[in-house]
């Protein structure tokens, strides 16, 4: 059994929606049905409280900071995205509280909209963008939790290191107990809004498991079809392998996420077909792999495995799409430091032209065995369909929702 581990990046919710998909493939099921967009749209409501703990980190220039706010009789974790509050013990704290609908989960948030001094971090104007992730492990010390009228919230105050962490559970899944050790995500960002510190609770796959029944209906076939095109390059120690696949009319992309494969041009390939109806709106997606999806299973990543990435952009060289009985895949062919790469859009959802410059990852991925490069290109399926249009400056594509007609195509 191979164990795919997608990236671990800033775009969590984009990538556990990944990881489902692969772990739900052999599910069988119903698709939810289609909701409105009243019923999938986020709630929020102005709150303010006194605050009783202050979680505040800063490491190797990297800083987090959250409060603990008693809300409707609970302790919660207000978070602080972009760590700049500066709210002691007994302060007054405003805050939102959000109530969002993932997927059929409930979940509740709360972030402060309390601000601090402008602080410049990093070179001025870069508009750069990095990211990389560590797995730690800790104690739990108090479990934080709330529920109204069916939103949840989960997060835990954890001590590692000698240090107590504010460790969040976006999608409120875990079920950790005072006392217990858990294994926790330590994600480091750095861009213009300065370097950041967050800490996510890992989820077990039993954890995982309600989040994957929105997914299911997932269909698997094996196909062939023939290799038109070798995509392949080394940077840093970092492999990258995918293949341009001629499959019914259409060209496709297929990764190696090893890499281990060595196919040539015109070579005949067998590889599986897998297909999914996502929400808000039975989205139709579909996307192929070398292995069959029921023999890999997302878990929880190891503790070596060392992850980064960071946003860059390039002009559209070619668009490679394909669309059967109404599912989806699409990915766009550009020069990345002068080779030729392929760039999936994971939800199927853009329709972007030859010319448009367009912003996707890059992913650098180490474990003891694979050093790997991933390119990706998130566009979450919000509505209908997601069209392009250009910047006021012409100078890059950007995704917007459309709604109205279900013909999203050309």
């Amino acid at each position: 059994m191979r164990i795919s581990v997608k990236p671990a990046a800033p775009l969590l919710i984009a990538l556990s929606c990944a990881a489902a998909f692969q772990a739900g493939a052999s599910e069988v099921c119903i698709p939810s049905a289609p909701r409105t967009e009243a019923e999938t749209r986020a709630t929020f409501t102005k709150e303010s409280g006194t605050v009783e703990d202050v979680l505040s980190i800063s490491e190797d220039g990297y800083r987090s900071r959250a409060y603990i706010v008693t809300w409707h009789g609970s302790r919660v974790l207000v978070s602080d995205p972009l760590a700049e509050s500066e709210k002691s013990v007994g302060d007054s704290i405003d805050f939102l509280a959000s109530r969002d609908d993932v997927m059929g989960d409930r979940i509740l948030g709360f972030i402060t909209t309390e601000r601090g001094p402008s602080r410049t971090v990093g070179a001025s104007g870069s508009s750069s963008f990095q990211a990389s992730s560590t797995i730690s492990t800790g104690v739990v010390e108090e479990v934080l939790s709330a529920q109204e009228s069916g939103f949840r919230f989960n997060a835990y105050i954890v001590r590692s290191h000698d240090q107590q962490l504010a460790v969040s559970d976006p999608l409120a899944l875990s079920h950790h107990d005072i006392g217990e050790q858990i294994n926790y995500l330590t994600l480091r960002t750095s861009s213009r809004s300065g370097r950041l510190l967050d800490f996510q609770v890992q989820s077990s796959a039993a954890d995982k498991a309600p989040i994957l029944k929105p997914l299911c209906g997932m269909q698997a076939s094996l196909e062939t079809g023939i290799i038109d095109q070798v995509l392949s390059t080394r940077v840093d120690g970092y492999d990258y392998r995918a293949y341009i696949v001629e499959w019914r009319g259409s060209p496709i992309v297929i990764d190696d996420l090893t890499p281990s494969t060595n196919y040539r041009p015109g070579d005949s390939v067998n590889f599986w077909l897998s297909r999914a109806q996502l929400p808000p709106d039975n989205h139709k997606l579909q996307w192929f792999t070398f292995e069959r999806p029921a023999h890999t299973t997302v878990v929880n990543q190891p503790s070596d495995l060392q992850t980064s990435s960071a946003m860059v952009s390039a002009p559209v060289q070619t668009v490679l799409a394909s669309e059967v009985d109404g599912y989806r895949s699409v990915a766009y062919l550009v020069n990345w430091r002068g080779t030729p790469i392929a760039i999936e859009d994971a939800f199927a959802t853009t329709h972007f032209a030859v010319g448009d410059r367009i912003s996707f990852s890059v992913a650098r991925t180490t474990t003891p065995n694979v050093k790997e490069l991933n390119f990706m290109l998130f566009a979450f399926p919000a509505s209908r369909c997601a069209r392009r249009r250009l910047s006021a400056d012409h100078s890059a594509a950007v995704v917007t929702a459309t709604t109205g007609s279900s013909d999203c195509r050309g």
